[in-house]
């Protein structure tokens, strides 16, 4: 994982200093390097499975913060404007494959508005390719909060979102292209015709997002590290959604994260917000 120094300072009460934050990292166990990109400074760090919290500019922070005993700026929570009511209904099988469902459906934002530069250039300096303005601000968030998103195009969503495990031989034809064939070792994420994606892992193909898309499904969830471990490394499918919820999200985060989008896309290219519905067991998280 690679960040800029600039995206830490924005939230630290000090000016950090990128030697310094890599020689203290360094010496509390985070294998960290200064590197420099385009004249700007940016920390690439080697975390070990054990560290799922340091996968984020949140966790740094937090690192940073008992390392030096001193406090930060908190992630500043927003409750964005509900302009309908429309939601997708919800169905976990297994709450405790997934304790945290919460989806949002968000409406006619400008999909004609391109990612601003700041954007491309953050993500630019994370190691990120700009892709198209839902998914550079998933990115952004995920990297900022460590809580990995994922949008569905909200036309090819039908009547319900069922969390469940794949049936024996299910087919998927994966956004990368590829077509895996699953077993009921996998959690899928579907709706009553169709599998959507591979919980955790990747989107389907077919429910990606596309230049013409101007609605979408929005979803923050928690899904047991344990259901995913290993998943992504059996299909040869590896994301930096895998990467995280395999070694383990905050199962605190998921609606600040589906907050944060909304309020980054509202204000790009607009968009009419519908309330969140959340599927959440509290005895199933960690």
């Amino acid at each position: 994982m690679k960040l800029p120094i600039d995206w830490l300072n924005e939230f630290s009460r000090q000016d950090l200093d990128a030697d310094y934050v890599v020689e203290k990292l360094t010496l509390s166990g985070l294998e960290c390097e200064l590197l420099t990109h385009k004249k700007k400074p940016v920390i690439d760090f080697s975390l070990t499975p054990n560290r799922a919290d340091c996968f984020s500019v949140k966790g740094i922070l937090q690192e940073l913060s008992a390392i030096s005993n001193k406090s930060y700026k908190e992630l500043t929570k927003t409750d964005c404007e509900i302009h309908h009511k429309e939601i997708i209904p919800i169905k976990v099988n297994s709450v405790k494959d997934c304790p945290v469902f919460i989806t949002r459906v968000i409406k006619n934002y400008n999909n004609k508005t391109q990612s601003p530069k700041w954007l491309k250039e953050r993500l630019e300096l994370c190691g990120f390719k700009s892709i198209n303005l839902v998914v550079d601000i998933a990115n952004l968030v995920m990297l900022e909060t460590g809580q990995p998103l994922h949008t569905y195009d909200l036309d090819t969503v039908r009547s319900k979102i069922i969390v469940r495990r794949a049936k024996n031989k299910e087919t998927l034809n994966i956004l990368d292209g590829s077509q895996q064939i699953l077993n009921k070792d996998f959690l899928i994420i579907a709706d009553n015709e169709k599998p959507l994606g591979i919980a955790g892992i990747m989107g389907s193909l077919e429910s990606g997002i596309s230049e013409t898309t101007s609605s979408i499904l929005l979803e923050s969830a928690y899904f047991n590290y344990e259901t995913i471990m290993g998943k992504a490394r059996m299909l040869n499918l590896h994301s930096e959604a895998s990467l995280r919820f395999e070694r383990g999200v905050d199962p605190n985060i998921q609606r600040y994260a589906i907050e944060r989008f909304t309020q980054l896309l509202n204000q790009i290219a607009g968009g009419e917000n519908g309330p969140i519905n959340e599927s959440i067991s509290n005895k199933d998280k960690p």
